[in-house]
């Protein structure tokens, strides 16, 4: 059962990202998840034809770099496609394109996850396991709070990130899972597969149940934060008579244009 775990975690990780994904950028969610596809595709090709580093990271970084500048100037033009859904019950939230630069950089650190494991992945892991049972302050703070415990539990984020995975996690469902995993899919952080994977196999120990409680309190105090402050900063409103902005004084517009920013949807 315990093998089974893994499978389950990004089974479900997969199938609420695809929901929230759905929900959040309406019908036009299919083209970045489209996207995301080609991409997957496109890694599992390179990395079967054997080429060299250089020629997979040349490749990569044109072929990222050209999909970053068509989102940019042709995104508008993909999502004029699609009808109007304003009306319906299944409506955009928020445009793909304002996520597609995170979008972006959890493709690469897939595509180079997966290169690297396949290419170099046992030598990789044990580099990992040897630098950070000698060198890692936090990995040694955790082994001690655990009582000597030597378990992947124990083991800190940069050896999460920097140890390969078997070449079977590479799979489309991890894939999946870990582009759509909606914690860090709107605004980040940014995070590896490798380490996406590995807490899908062990979570970590490094924060204390009390030390976790706090922070859950801290989420909580910002959420309600953002609420109380938007029910008073109409920002929305601001886009309807854009003429009102030459009549705030220079701190209130200066605000305004940050929430504009923040909230840009």
């Amino acid at each position: 059962m315990r093998n089974n775990v893994p499978l389950v975690c990004t089974f479900f990780f997969g199938f609420l990202g695809v929901c929230f994904v759905a929900f959040l950028h309406g019908p036009e969610f299919c083209v970045p998840f489209i996207l995301a596809l080609m991409n997957y595709g496109f890694v599992v090709f390179f990395v079967g034809s054997g080429v060299s580093y250089r020629v997979f990271m040349a490749v990569m970084w044109l072929s990222q770099l050209t999909l970053l500048f068509l989102v940019r100037f042709c995104g508008e033009k993909l999502m004029s496609v699609f009808p109007s859904t304003s009306d319906s019950m299944w409506s955009r939230k928020l445009r793909w394109t304002v996520v597609f630069n995170m979008y972006t950089l959890r493709m690469v650190a897939f595509n180079m996850d997966m290169y690297e494991a396949f290419r170099d992945g046992p030598a990789q892991r044990e580099r990992a396991v040897r630098k950070h049972d000698t060198n890692c302050l936090e990995c040694a703070q955790m082994r001690e709070a655990n009582r000597g415990e030597n378990s992947p539990t124990t083991r800190c984020y940069r050896f999460r990130t920097e140890s390969s995975c078997h070449p079977r996690e590479y799979n489309l469902l991890s894939y999946i899972a870990y582009m759509l995993y909606i914690p860090l899919y709107v605004a980040g952080p940014m995070s590896s597969f490798n380490a996406f994977a590995s807490h899908c196999h062990c979570t970590t120990v490094s924060m204390p149940r009390r030390q976790m409680v706090l922070y859950a309190l801290r989420v909580l105090t910002l959420y309600l934060t953002l609420i109380f402050m938007l029910h008073f900063t109409f920002v929305n409103a601001f886009r309807m008579r854009p003429e009102v902005f030459w009549e705030l004084s220079v701190f209130e517009s200066s605000s305004l244009l940050y929430y504009c920013l923040a909230f840009r949807g």
